[in-house]
């Protein structure tokens, strides 16, 4: 089982690496809102390895649940599933949801909603930085507490 672990360390790594790659080109789009197109691209291929990182995770979490492995902590186990949870949502609902809205203002200045678009930007910001938060206290717990003595 230990097998567990070792695949959700990858998918926590390779998560918060995205993430954090990914809120850094998102800060650098809300700053100045110009994209590259390979910026575009590659926001949403990191952007759909955050979301398979954090299932991969969930999935893992959730074997770890049935069976009920004696060297995890239960309690830590749960708070990380919550986290988790934020994860999930914060990429359907950011990186799916607010972020195509932000750019398809940016490609179409003709139908710009000045006041609908200043929104939109402060509600990234907050998803941006909730996303990183999250990606990082997840790594951290796991890292630091998630496995018992």
């Amino acid at each position: 089982m230990y097998a567990i672990i070792i695949i959700k360390t990858i998918a926590l790594i390779i998560g918060f690496s995205s993430a954090l790659i990914n809120d850094i080109l998102t800060f650098k789009f809300l700053k100045d809102f110009k994209i590259t197109e390979k910026e575009y691209r590659s926001f949403f291929i990191l952007a759909g390895i955050n979301l398979f990182s954090a299932l991969t995770v969930a999935i893992t979490f959730i074997i770890s649940i049935i069976y009920e492995l004696s060297f995890v902590n239960n309690e830590l186990l749960i708070s990380s599933s919550i986290i988790l949870g934020f994860i999930v949502f914060n990429e359907i609902f950011f990186r799916r949801i607010i972020i195509p809205k932000l750019m398809n203002s940016r490609i179409n200045p003709k139908i710009i909603d000045v006041q609908k678009t200043v929104l939109l930007r402060k509600i990234a910001y907050f998803f941006n930085t909730i996303s990183f938060i999250t990606w990082l206290l997840l790594l951290l717990i796991f890292q630091f507490g998630l496995l018992s003595n």
